[in-house]
């Protein structure tokens, strides 16, 4: 039986403008189902062509492919979209990979198709606070430690969807803590475990928000950073202080900071070692809402709420796209973006369906 089959396939770019290129010709093909087929030529000769066109990513100027007996040549752009999401798995040639999925979540990213029920809101945001009052919140390494591990906990748990993080009135954080001795002669802010605490920390694939009250300062500061945004108290202090110990910002500071609020900005702030309001953080980029410092929790929580009715996969890939686009040239993110349009989850129609049928919609956990 065939399950691929193409017949007199013909693609011409630039046609009837003189410089055309003819890149198939007439080709027909049938592969058996079971049979592993490598099309081979050099380079030009139109393999790519063909093997967009038969994964249902490019149109041929004439003839016919069939997937499975079906015809997707003379698919509506919508119906192409769930038959590829279906029927048709593809490797890109190029790096294509989506940046914000493992190497089985890529695999299996179009398998995710199975509706959950809906569930609480509640039960989809996570509130983690620190909780080393006598110290400030200080980040000793093990509430690194253990800020790590409840990371790793919520982004296993399928229902939860946003996570909050939250110091006490008096301290987001203070930053390291300064009366932790070293477990080897190796500072203690290089040490192994500490910074791969660090790096789970920054690998976090979820929304995440900071309700930063009292100080954060030094890594108090580079741990809200790490967050996707932040509310503020209205008696929050911002500031990196390291300088007045004859040191400099070790977890991000230094690269962060600039990005957020422009080299003079943050050049000021670790030069003096001088702290800013929750005002002028505002002013200045770090933070997206300043309320009573009462309510910088529960604003949190009521963003998280709101984001967390929305679609997870949606939400993880804008966030991994929005932080590329710190780290690659504009045309390179661009690219990414569009290349990610093509793989529409069931959740696109879920949103698509409950828009028209003007009820909430109902994504599925990731």
């Amino acid at each position: 039986m065939n399950v691929i089959k193409t017949e007199n396939l013909t693609k011409v770019y630039n046609e009837g403008k003189g410089n055309e290129v003819r890149a198939l010709n007439g080709v027909s093909l049938a592969v058996e189902k079971g049979e592993f087929t490598a099309i081979v030529g050099p380079s030009g000769s139109g393999k790519s062509t063909m093997l967009n066109i038969i994964g249902g990513l490019d149109k041929p100027n004439s003839g016919e492919v069939l997937v499975d007996k079906t015809d997707i040549i003379g698919m509506k752009e919508n119906e192409l979209i769930n038959f590829r999401l279906q029927n048709i798995g593809f490797v890109f040639q190029a790096y294509n990979l989506i940046p914000v999925l493992n190497a089985k979540e890529n695999v299996g990213f179009i398998m995710l198709l199975q509706h959950k029920s809906k569930e609480e809101i509640d039960n989809r945001v996570q509130l983690i606070k620190l909780n080393r009052p006598q110290s400030l919140n200080a980040l000793s390494k093990n509430l690194l430690y253990e800020l790590s591990n409840s990371l790793t906990i919520a982004e296993n748990k399928k229902n939860i969807r946003c996570v909050v993080l939250a110091g006490n009135e008096k301290a987001f954080s203070s930053g390291a803590d300064m009366k932790e001795a070293p477990e080897s002669d190796m500072p203690f802010w290089a040490e192994k475990k500490r910074l791969l605490s660090w790096k789970n920390i920054e690998k976090f694939k979820k929304p995440i928000i900071a309700s930063v009250t009292g100080w954060a300062l030094g890594g108090g500061l580079e741990l809200a950073l790490l967050c996707d945004f932040i509310i503020s108290g209205k008696n929050a202090k911002f500031g990196s202080p390291e300088i007045k110990v004859g040191a400099f910002s070790g977890d991000g500071g230094t690269q962060r900071i600039p990005r957020l609020i422009g080299k003079s900005r943050a050049l000021y702030m670790q030069l003096t070692g001088n702290v800013i309001d929750a005002k002028t953080a505002k002013e200045w980029g770090f933070v997206v809402e300043v309320v009573e410092d009462h309510e910088a929790v529960n604003r949190a929580i009521e963003i998280a709420k709101m984001i967390a009715k929305w679609s997870p996969k949606s939400a993880k890939m804008i966030k991994e796209e929005i932080k590329m686009s710190d780290q690659y040239p504009l045309n390179e993110s661009l690219s990414l973006e569009r290349k990610l349009l093509l793989w529409q989850s069931n959740d696109h129609d879920e949103g698509i369906n409950s828009f028209l049928e003007k009820r909430d919609p109902n994504y599925e956990d990731d």
